[in-house]
């Protein structure tokens, strides 16, 4: 590894920290340095990697995807179309992975001045998954009809590892 000065400390690109610290924690296997993890490579080392990359790992080694969370604040004015929206937009999050851990409960604001009005909350196998799934064509038909019976707002936020 070939390590870059700045702002005074010794730093080195994300796959370079990967590389160094799979390299010392096998250093007495067969591992090929042009990999960046095998399915034997797994434990403390895979918590540091993680931290230093932002990446997770499963107990294989293998690098995995974080989950995504979407929390939708949507405010129903036709909840006649609206339920429209909702026979397209189940199957189609279904298919993308998606599924839902919370759907118009009770909620209470305990901090801000937030006035959330009905609450969803999703989860998706990775950001990218959710991307795919908000930017895909059959998303965004579905949301000119959500957008003309309702509002939202909306954020995502990746999970931890």
């Amino acid at each position: 590894m070939v390590p870059r000065k700045q702002a005074g400390h010794m730093t080195c690109t994300r796959p370079q920290a990967e590389r160094q610290i799979l390299l010392a924690t096998r250093a007495s296997s067969t591992h090929d340095p042009r990999q960046t993890c095998n399915s034997t490579w797994a434990g403390p080392a895979a918590d540091v990697v993680s931290s230093l990359t932002g990446s997770a790992f499963n107990t294989n080694g293998w690098r995995t995807a974080l989950a995504a969370y979407v929390i939708f604040d949507v405010d129903i004015r036709d909840p006649k179309r609206y339920q429209e929206f909702m026979s397209g937009v189940k199957p189609a999050l279904e298919m993308a992975g998606a599924k839902y851990l919370a759907r118009g409960g009770a909620h209470k604001v305990y901090e801000g001045d937030w006035e959330p009005r009905r609450i969803v909350l999703l989860e998706f196998p990775s950001v990218e998954a959710w991307e795919s799934f908000y930017n895909g064509a059959t998303y965004q038909g579905l949301k000119s009809v959500r957008d003309a019976c309702s509002s939202a707002r909306l954020v995502s936020v990746e999970g931890l590892s």
